[in-house]
């Protein structure tokens, strides 16, 4: 697991991996599709997903 800090409007390289957000909001697309993630909120996604943000 890395801890990545972003800046508010940041966007980050495409990767894959299972991301948790530890405080604020998150927007990431994952697939073709963008979620809002907040604070204590994670997702995992398949092997074969890529996201972005």
């Amino acid at each position: 697991m890395v801890r990545v800090r972003f800046e508010a409007g940041a966007v980050g390289p495409a990767h894959s991996q299972r991301s948790m957000v530890e405080g604020g909001v998150f927007d990431i697309a994952i697939s073709g599709r963008t979620e809002r993630l907040f604070a204590r909120d994670s997702v995992t996604k398949p092997p074969d997903a890529i996201h972005v943000r």
